[in-house]
């Protein structure tokens, strides 16, 4: 009976094993954290839209301001036209070291004509100081040209035109005329078949650009209009320097060309006056002393030399 009774047991046992419910939790049970997640996620979002909206809102109303601001300084700070000038016997001068101690400058701009122009040009002189303290202290980033329409290459030379421009030489075989007021660019000068090393502008506004295709090319500074080529042989145009009468050009041979500009009849023309023959390595600058009779170059050879413009 005992062995009967021990058999029943081990058969119960293997035939009807023991079954195990699956643990279920329902959608209240889930842990708190995680809610507040979810919770806090979807208010981000709706933040980040809303930043996004208050700052398109805040960029307009910023430009509007600057619009509004500009032309109220316009129509009130305009001179009287015939005014009488009280200081016509002081010198220029004397009158912008007046002006520029003086604090507020409304008054004063809308006497004369001549008062006017002196206190837009103490304004832009003050403004000049102040960006370059700005700028020392890190507080402001000067402007850059180009971040509209400019150079696809690198940019080999400037020079500052006249009438608030800049004028720009690059290796995408272009010069560029820049706006000084807000760095757009006014218009690109075509013609050159390589890139532009050099850019020099003359006393009469004239401009000269010198390029890796031996070239030499004069251009108008006002409509920027192609006035003349100079032609040189097998040598790229490294630098450039310009006198009253005279046009200095440094070359990848290792010389420098004298060339006397003549002026008559609305145009111009060119001619090589003498080469100077001395340095060992290319020419990388060049310039014309104060009295434009002494040309100074710099070369790869590690030399600086001295030269007489007049014959060499």
């Amino acid at each position: 009976a005992g062995l009967h009774s021990a058999a029943s047991r081990r058969q119960r046992s293997t035939t009807s094993p023991v079954e195990v419910m699956p643990l279920v939790l329902s959608p209240h049970a889930r842990p708190q954290p995680f809610s507040r997640v979810v919770s806090l996620r979807t208010r981000m979002a709706q933040l980040r839209n809303s930043i996004t909206q208050c700052q398109s809102e805040l960029d307009g109303m910023r430009a509007e301001l600057m619009a509004v601001e500009d032309a109220l300084e316009t129509a009130v700070d305009r001179p009287i036209e015939g005014g009488v000038d009280p200081t016509g016997w002081l010198p220029n001068e004397l009158l912008f070291i007046v002006f520029f101690h003086i604090p507020v400058l409304g008054g004063c701009a809308r006497v004369c004509s001549r008062w006017g122009a002196l206190c837009r040009e103490v304004n832009r002189e003050g403004t000049m100081a102040m960006r370059w303290n700005n700028y020392n202290t890190g507080l402001q980033r000067p402007s850059k040209f180009g971040r509209h329409n400019g150079h696809p290459k690198g940019v080999f030379a400037i020079a500052v035109g006249h009438n608030n421009t800049v004028y720009t030489a690059g290796g995408d075989k272009t010069i560029r005329v820049w706006s000084t007021v807000d760095g757009t660019c006014l218009r690109v000068l075509t013609g050159h078949t390589r890139g532009v090393l050099a850019v020099k502008v003359g006393h009469d506004g004239t401009v000269y650009s010198g390029s890796f295709d031996s070239t030499i090319r004069v251009w108008s500074g006002v409509d920027g209009s192609h006035l003349e080529t100079l032609q040189v042989t097998l040598k790229a145009v490294r630098c450039l320097a310009i006198g009253t009468h005279r046009l200095i050009s440094g070359f990848s041979d290792h010389t420098i060309a004298v060339w006397t500009r003549e002026f008559g009849m609305g145009r111009t023309s060119s001619a090589v006056e003498h080469t100077l023959i001395g340095h060992t390595g290319e020419v990388w600058s060049i310039c014309l002393n104060a009295n434009q009779d002494k040309v100074l170059s710099a070369s790869d050879d590690k030399t600086v030399r001295m030269w007489s413009a007049g014959d060499g």
